[in-house]
């Protein structure tokens, strides 16, 4: 449950500061549902990139193309809200961007942390778990790290890290989870074309008041919900979710480590294993078929939970949805509404429940069909979403 609020004092609402864009753009409730979280994609290439090139490139794309992109997150009147500068350059850049440069090869330290490409084993055609190597300080440098930070500093929501050496350049895309979620593919995409030469004005961009996200704001919302769907914790009684929380909370107090892990899966065992299940659908006259994303997703559960063969405790999967490329916008067409990039646009499409016993009693085929066959019937329901 989400909850907003709006400070209410004596004084007059404190208005815009000078040089933003009039009015601010409030974060919507789908920008605050994982408010607190910094993520950071990392990419490592094996060459040495031009940094200024770089800084160039994502800076002009920022200016004429995603402009929310160099906006400042800020707290006004109690409420969030992003703010656009009016125009980029001097004090108000378009994007932090900060580089290291390294005269050396990465390679030539061997006490610096293993690359993944370089691990033992990766070269099979098998999936490979190994330990994640810690590579923090390639894909990012000092500063913002928390909402408060971004806010008091008052820096743009984008942040690019270059660090290169004379064999790879590591490039680290931070921002605060309420700019994006999944829509971090739409600017690498665009980046990269820019880089690779594409002429500006033929790459897709986004406008900046992204209007067809108003009706998720977190107040005065015409969208009305007849009717809340319980699920998981939801269905149960008062005692049993005092049980389930008890219980979360002493697991959690005798198991307090998360261990990260790094996992290969190579695209030539998911390509065999698609080639096996759809060969066995076709035998069998069925018409339906599997992705890649599904079998990824029915391996991945089968081999961290194929163990539990006899537990019948109700399993509920959500898989992410990017709804950019939905057709529910009704004031815009199917490709434009993937040019929203700064927004939080995702939704979760639900599995039907089912025994976790299942996870060792069907095969990854199955499961995988399982998994199809619930975004299939979320895709076909636009109303719905």
């Amino acid at each position: 449950m989400l909850w907003t609020w709006t400070a209410r004092t004596g004084n007059s609402p404190a208005p815009p500061p000078p040089g933003v864009r009039s009015p601010p753009l409030p974060c919507t409730a789908l920008d605050l549902a994982n408010f607190t979280l910094i993520l950071t994609t990392g990419l490592i290439v094996d060459a040495r990139l031009d940094v200024r090139k770089l800084e160039d490139t994502i800076t002009v794309l920022v200016k004429r193309k995603f402009p929310r992109a160099g906006a400042r997150i800020a707290l006004r009147n109690g409420v969030y809200e992003f703010q656009v500068p009016e125009e980029f350059g001097g004090d108000m850049p378009a994007v932090r961007f900060t580089a290291e440069h390294h005269v050396e090869a990465y390679r030539s330290d061997a006490s610096r942390p293993q690359l993944p490409m370089d691990m033992p084993g990766l070269s099979t055609s098998s999936p490979t778990i190994s330990k994640v190597p810690d590579l923090d300080e390639y894909f990012r440098s000092p500063g913002p790290t928390t909402i408060k930070d971004w806010i008091e500093c008052k820096s743009p929501l984008l942040h690019i890290h270059v660090c290169v050496f004379e064999d790879l350049t590591f490039i680290g895309v931070t921002s605060p989870h309420a700019g994006f979620d999944v829509g971090t593919g739409i600017l690498l995409d665009a980046w990269t074309r820019l880089i690779n030469g594409a002429d500006l004005d033929e790459i897709a961009g986004m406008n900046w008041d992204s209007e067809p996200f108003k009706r998720f704001a977190p107040v005065h919302s015409p969208l009305a919900v007849p009717k809340l769907v319980p699920r998981g914790l939801f269905d149960l009684p008062l005692f049993s979710q005092i049980r389930w929380v008890t219980q979360k909370l002493w697991n959690e107090f005798w198991d307090p480590e998360d261990v990260h892990v790094f996992v290969r899966v190579p695209k030539a065992f998911l390509a065999d294993w698609k080639c096996q299940i759809m060969d066995q659908l076709k035998r069998e006259g069925s018409t339906e078929w599997v992705g890649s994303s599904d079998i990824l997703l029915a391996w991945w559960y089968k081999e961290t939970l194929g163990h539990r063969a006899n537990n019948e405790t109700p399993m509920h999967i959500f898989i992410v949805a990017n709804v950019r490329n939905k057709p529910i916008f009704s004031n815009l067409s199917d490709s434009e509404s993937i040019k929203q990039y700064i927004c939080n646009a995702v939704s979760f499409i639900p599995v039907p429940p089912f025994p976790t016993s299942t996870f060792n009693s069907e095969s990854v085929g199955q499961l995988a069909l399982r998994l199809r066959r619930a975004i299939n019937a979320y895709n076909a329901n636009p109303a719905g979403i």
